[in-house]
């Protein structure tokens, strides 16, 4: 019952918590909702709003004799200036005696005798002082005799764009040298520090201790939020800005301020007031007509007819209460007492004094959007009550103007929120339009739409429109600023279908400036998107030379289309022109060639008076070329015929005026021009195409005249063909996909064209290997015959000595290797020298999926013995799958630690290698160490049943340790405060029994087991105990223990008393009933002694 009793009491707090906290939220509700449109916020010219410099006070230090400020980093303006100087923070109330050598001070003859003091820090709440709030630390920076240069940087704060800031400092100065100063600057709003530059100084001043305060209004940009740190410093950052003396500053505060108050305390101010303006204000031409000072110069208005829509004057306000239906008095956005006028639409029903719908604008004149341009088109606005429909508006239409009809493309920012917030311009907001121009056309104009719903969406409110203007921004602004704009208009629509990232050259890259000629062209061509230009040092080719060739007569990147075509005024092209002899490249983005598949690369171009090694087309793969079109001179369209490899493949083209080489980059310059006009990759050839070209390609390549300005390349990605060389070599040629390495000798390899084969030769005795950079890939679990077809020619001489190695092939997988001097065949006593004899390696891949490639060799590298001079040839590299039966057959009859089959033929069993590399990790699992895990790092599984059942045991251990301890800790009784039923009050052997009338009674049922009390104290003594018969068919249970049930476990045999006679006994007085002690010693008997005298209750 008491139980129930506490859980009512929690629950009712409970509910009167929770009842608290909804009163108090729905409280906040009310009273932060107000009706629609029925803030009456006045705008105050006088508001502020602090800005957080860090440790603006210095009264956050480090350690040292003079401890630097935090948030702060001093340095010199200058190198090699500052060595002298005496810098940080200089605790007023610590100086004198015993520290005042550190600052250096008093070789200054003010400070001989006095102490230096500033205004700062005195007072209190109940002693007014100087300065509430300040601390009596200041900023020293002390030449300390010598020249110097020296300041501290603030930690960065940030400034917001179109926004007016004041920024005060107190500086002292002294001793300073003649016609320099100390510096109070801004960093960060402006492309240089600006400021007071060299013109701090007190000289002269009495009042304040000699210190006066400087203050900086600044003035930010447009549109860009500025990072900006503060400058403290003596000296300047101006060129040869040293000075002598000291200063010491003290007491920044920084606030933003309305545009009001920044026009009317600027005004007219000058240098020797202290006080100066930094702006980064852009000069952002008006659109025309968008100051609303001259009557219909902007356009026209529209909308229904019972919405109001008129230009008013609001120099002084528009007021409250009147036809437009305002709740406050409204100002201008850039109010500075003069005529400002400012485009107001209202649905206000004066008859009524309600809000009607409707709709009203102001549209401006048409206005060109150039070619390749960027804009930024800015509005101010400003509401009350507006509700439903588009709202606050505005809307770009544009359209080209050979579009003959009236129909322009419309993009509409609408819903335009109005702020609560913008104190700063008396709670007008800006609405901005970022416009990228068509890359692809001239010709597009637009308007702009300004107003209050729409006619197929009315609205209700009052809407106002002021400072419309527009200006060109850079591509990089444009990627900056744009996202965070009302709304984002693009001019050109089409997609780039081409394949290649910008493949039609119709997107243009970044510029600083657009540069425009007399006749309205550009100077100089623009980057394109998504290509890059290199020179040829920095082209990086592998195997080609990086020397520098002079492009300082090139011109290239972007230009129209009509630039060559005077028909066609819609597209780009990218140019390559040089009046010299020169070569350069522009790279595109990689695009990638699947599997397996077949492909085009298709590349048009426009010649003109090209000279020399002409035009180039250029197609690579992991840096590395692997088809070329060159020497082209002719306009056309060059195509490369793809076959996939084994896997997916990256790839890239160069579009090359002239070409680098591998020698010095001499010989194969260019001069004149070429135009690109497009590349397209495209998939979904086929076979059939791929094998037709690919054979009449390997024809023309052998053919200088006709592989001259080739028009369709085939290349093959896959399988090695040996079809991956360069054409253009003469003699030998070299190879695309194998890397040379090689030791001091001459050595010479390439394809032989002649023979259809890889040469290797080396001219002196050294060594050398080339490997295949294709690798063939290896499915898990298969079987695979890898052969190849080899040539040796030694001399005689190299071929009898044994200790020159002569050629070899292996695999670029573990040592699997076949070594050869001679693959002369001889059949019926004659000998072929120039036979090949076919090796062949039988490979059982790995349980997982791999990859090998072929490496061919001549001589040896370990003993200058080993080198030899001589020529090896392969061919007909060739993989091929075969099955496990063929597998085993071959190679049947080796032991396991043999891999030769005969002098041509190999096992390459992979497989084992990866298990002798597991039996390794397996015994080293059996060797002693304390991680148990395995080498991959996770725990081995055949630990964990142990494990569990070593914890179980632990667990089980502690478990009755405890329990027996528990059992066997003595406890007090105290048997002075017992519930009155407590098992403990009984009565002894026969003196407990009761006459049968009263065992009677006892049973009978009782209704009264409610009167029982927990919190009841009933002496011992005054209790007996009734043994109780069952009565629904159980063992009768008579209680006669008289040990504490509470430690049952402390009973002993001397503890228990005889049952009662039934029915025999007799109350006795309560003073008869002793309370019995246990025996320590006899602890243990107690479990049984429990069995036998258990009662009817659950102890």
């Amino acid at each position: 019952m008491k139980q129930l009793s506490s859980l009512r009491k929690h629950v009712a707090v409970i509910v009167a918590v929770v009842l608290s906290a909804c009163l108090f939220f729905v409280a906040g509700a009310v009273v932060r909702v107000k009706p629609a449109g029925a803030e009456t916020t006045d705008y105050d010219e006088r508001w502020t709003k602090s800005v957080s410099i860090s440790n603006s006070q210095f009264a956050d230090v480090g350690s040292g004799d003079i401890p630097a400020p935090n948030n702060w980093t001093g340095a010199s303006l200058f190198s090699n200036t500052g060595n002298a100087v005496k810098s940080g923070v200089l605790k007023l109330d610590e100086y004198g005696e015993s520290n005042k050598d550190n600052y250096k001070l008093d070789i200054y003859d003010e400070y001989k005798t006095a102490k230096p003091d500033s205004p700062f820090g005195n007072g209190n709440s109940s002693q007014p002082g100087y300065y509430q709030g300040t601390n009596r630390n200041v900023l020293l920076i002390n030449a300390n005799g010598a020249d110097t240069a020296f300041g501290y940087t603030s930690d960065s704060f940030t400034l917001s764009p179109s926004s007016y800031y004041k920024i005060s400092v107190w500086a002292k100065t002294g001793s300073l040298s003649a016609n320099s100063g100390a510096s109070i600057v801004v960093n960060g709003v402006t492309d240089e520090s600006a400021g007071f530059k060299g013109e701090v100084d007190t000289k002269g001043v009495t009042e304040n201790k000699g210190w006066a305060e400087y203050v900086l209004y600044v003035e930010t940009s447009a549109y860009k939020t500025a990072t900006a740190t503060l400058g403290l410093q003596l000296g300047s950052d101006k060129e040869n800005s040293y000075t002598k003396g000291y200063v010491m500053f003290d007491n920044i505060v920084a606030t933003e301020i309305t545009y009001k108050a920044f026009y009317d305390e600027t005004r007219g101010i000058q240098t020797s007031d202290r006080k100066t303006v930094v702006s980064a204000l852009e000069d952002v031409p008006y659109m025309t007509g968008g100051d609303f000072e001259t009557e219909n110069a902007f356009g026209t208005i529209g909308g229904n007819a019972t919405t109001i829509k008129k230009i008013e004057n609001a120099e002084n306000g528009v007021a409250e209460n009147n036809m437009y239906g305002l709740e406050k008095q409204l100002y201008a956005p850039f109010d500075n007492g003069n005529a400002n006028n400012v485009f107001i639409v209202s649905t206000y029903n004066n008859a009524k004094s309600i809000f009607d719908e409707g709709y009203g604008y102001i549209e401006s004149k048409t206005f060109d959007i150039d070619r390749y341009s960027y804009y930024r088109i800015s509005a101010w606005y400003d509401g009350e009550n507006v509700e439903g429909g588009d709202g606050i508006n505005a809307t770009l239409c544009y359209k080209h103007k050979n579009n003959t009809s009236d129909k322009f493309t419309e993009a509409a920012a609408t819903g335009l929120t109005v702020s609560t917030e913008k104190y700063n311009h008396n709670g007008w907001s800006e609405l901005t339009i970022y416009v990228k121009g068509s890359d692809v056309a001239d010709g597009y104009e637009a308007k702009l739409r300004l107003g209050l719903g729409s006619k197929s969406n009315p609205s209700k409110g009052v809407a106002m429109f002021d400072e419309v203007k527009i200006a060109k921004i850079t591509p990089a602004e444009y990627s900056d600023l744009s996202s965070s704009g009302s709304k984002t208009v693009t001019i050109d629509t089409f997609t780039d279908s081409t394949g290649i990232t910008n493949g039609s050259f119709n997107a243009v890259g970044t510029y600083d400036e657009l540069e425009y000629a007399v006749d309205g062209s550009l100077k100089t061509p623009l980057a394109p998107s998504g290509w890059t230009k290199y020179t040829t040092a920095e082209a990086g080719t592998s195997s080609y030379s990086l020397t520098a060739v002079d492009t300082k007569n090139a011109v290239s990147g972007l230009v129209p289309v009509s630039e060559f075509d005077s028909f066609e005024t819609w597209g780009n092209a990218l140019k390559l022109s040089s009046s010299t002899d020169t070569a350069f490249c522009y790279r595109s983005s990689d695009f990638t060639v699947s599997a397996s598949s077949y492909n085009t690369l298709a590349v048009k171009l426009e010649a003109n008076d090209l000279k020399g090694y002409g035009a180039n087309i250029v197609l690579k793969r992991g840096g590395k070329v692997v088809a070329t079109a060159e020497k082209i001179t002719q306009s056309g369209t060059y195509t490369f015929y793809i076959k996939g490899g084994e896997s997916d493949s990256t790839m890239c083209v160069e579009l090359w005026l002239g070409l680098n080489d591998r020698d010095n980059n001499a010989t194969k310059l260019a001069s004149g021009t070429v135009y690109f006009t497009e590349v397209a990759f495209a998939s979904g050839s086929t076979e059939e195409v791929f094998n037709a070209k690919s054979e009449q390609y390997a024809h023309q390549r052998m053919v200088a005249a006709l592989r001259n300005g080739i028009h369709e390349v085939a290349v093959s990605l896959g399988t090695e063909d040996l079809s991956l060389y360069d054409s253009y070599d003469d003699g030998v040629k070299t190879p695309y996909n194998w890397t040379l390495s090689k030791g001091s000798g001459v050595v010479k390899y390439g394809v032989d064209e002649a023979e259809g084969a890889l040469m290797l030769k080396n001219v002196t005795k050294t060594y050398s290997t080339v490997t295949l950079d294709n690798t063939f890939a290896l499915k898990a679990d298969s079987y695979y015959k890898f052969s190849m077809k080899v040539m040796t020619r030694f001399d005689e001489e190299d071929i009898a000595d044994e200790k020159s190695v002569g050629a070899y092939v292996k695999l670029t997988n573990g040592d699997y290797r076949f070594d050869f001097k001679s693959t002369a065949v001889t059949v019926d006593s004659i000998t072929d020298n120039n036979a090949y004899r076919t090796y062949t390696f039988y490979i059982k891949s790995a349980s997982s999926e791999g990859t090998t490639a072929v490496v061919l060799g001549l001589g040896g590298s370990e003993k200058s013995n080993q080198t030899i001079a001589g020529t090896v040839y392969i061919k007909d590299i060739v993989l091929e799958n075969i099955s496990n039966v063929d597998y085993e057959e071959v190679t049947k009859d080796l032991k396991d630690d043999e891999n030769a089959i005969d002098d041509y033929s190999m096992r390459v069993n992979l497989a084992a290698a990866t298990d002798d590399s597991a039996d390794d990790a397996d015994n080293a699992d059996d060797k002693p160490t304390d991680d148990k895990t395995t080498s991959g790092g996770e725990l081995a599984w055949w630990l964990i049943p142990s494990i569990l059942l070593a914890v179980a045991v632990v667990v089980a251990v502690v478990g009755s340790i405890i329990k027996n301890a528990i059992m066997n800790k003595p406890k007090k009784v105290d048997n002075k405060k017992r519930s009155s039923y407590d098992r403990r009050n009984v009565v002894h052997g026969a003196t407990a029994a009761k006459p049968a009338d009263k065992v009677a009674d006892a049973e009978q049922p009782k209704d009264d087991f409610e009167k029982f009390n927990d919190a009841e104290e009933v002496p011992a003594t005054d209790v007996t105990e009734t043994p109780v018969e069952t009565t629904d068919g159980n063992a009768e249970a008579t209680e006669t223990e008289v040990t504490d049930v509470s430690n049952e476990t402390e009973a002993t045999a001397e503890d228990t008393v005889a049952e009662a006679p039934e029915a025999t006994a007799e109350e006795v007085p309560a003073e008869e009933v002793k309370a019995e002690e246990p025996a320590s010693e006899d602890k243990a008997e107690a479990p049984a002694e429990k069995k036998e005298y258990r009662d009817g209750f659950d102890d």
